[in-house]
């Protein structure tokens, strides 16, 4: 045979088979469906959300000083519980029961009514809370429109952050005057209005219909929400103070928006790991 022969030759070697290239090190994420991922970032963003929301209610008793009523009704009830507490509260010393002596009650009450920073009447406090409200329902018309240009993701991360924001800046807004405050609180009520059509647009993009009676139930995430803030701001407020209260929403907001950022995408098609099979799916 001559040299050309030979090089034509088949290989007396069998052939390699090709065997599928699975990466060992698979990112975790990539393990788990995106729907999955989507319903605990809808979960836990408005349980975020309503902690944002209700954290000053709780947090409003520590900072104001009870005497600073307005109205006198306070210190009317200052003046029935020191009566009460005089004519009617026993006290176990020395193995009997005794009537407790007035000259000890007027410090605790007197340390009660100094306990705040602030003398907010009434009016100013009602204002403050009310003050979420005033743009909120307004926004929530805002969100659809808003959701139709910019996609879900912008939308509900934004108002998520600046809701945090505000969360960290009032305690800063205390000291300088209640109209700062009032005016962060209508901040975080405009822009928490938004998260609400926000959710909804994304739930026709990435939940089949057969499973969005079970997607919506991450819009439950807020009554978790709601149930944690008054114990979680009561332990704050007495061990830390009021301040931490705002600082610990505020903080988990920003760090929620860290983790929407990275794992929220407005449709299937922009996520950059999602499987096929799911893809097809939805």
């Amino acid at each position: 045979m001559d040299e050309k022969e030979i090089r034509f030759l088949p290989s007396s070697k069998p052939p390699r088979a090709k065997l599928p290239k699975v990466g060992c090190m698979r990112s975790i994420t990539d393990r788990i469906p995106a729907r999955l991922v989507l319903y605990f970032l809808s979960w836990s963003g408005f349980l975020v959300s309503f902690m944002m929301r209700n954290d000053i209610n709780f947090a409003l008793v520590a900072m104001v000083r009870t005497n600073a009523g307005g109205n006198g009704t306070n210190s009317s009830v200052s003046d029935h519980c020191r009566s009460v507490a005089v004519t009617e509260s026993p006290a176990f010393v020395n193995g009997n029961y005794s009537t407790l002596d007035e000259g000890a009650i007027p410090q605790v009450i007197e340390g009660v009514e100094e306990y705040g920073e602030f003398d907010w009447d009434s009016t100013v406090q009602a204002v403050i809370k009310g003050s979420f409200y005033w743009c909120y329902v307004l926004s929530q018309v805002v969100g659809g429109v808003a959701t139709q240009y910019f996609g879900t993701k912008n939308v509900f991360g934004w108002s998520q952050f600046f809701t945090a924001a505000c969360s960290l800046c009032i305690p800063y807004a205390s000291d300088l005057h209640y109209g700062a405050v009032i005016l962060l609180r209508s901040i975080q009520g405009f822009a928490s209005g938004l998260t609400w059509p926000a959710m909804y647009a994304i739930v026709g993009y990435w939940i089949p219909p057969v499973e969005r009676s079970r997607f919506m139930s991450s819009f439950q995430g807020f009554s978790i929400g709601i149930g944690l803030t008054y114990p979680l701001c009561g332990f704050i407020i007495a061990y830390f103070g009021w301040r931490l209260v705002f600082y610990t929403t505020g903080t988990i907001g920003m760090i929620w928006c860290v983790f929407w950022y990275l794992l929220a995408f407005n449709t299937p098609q922009e996520h950059p790991r999602i499987t096929a099979n799911e893809l097809e799916y939805i």
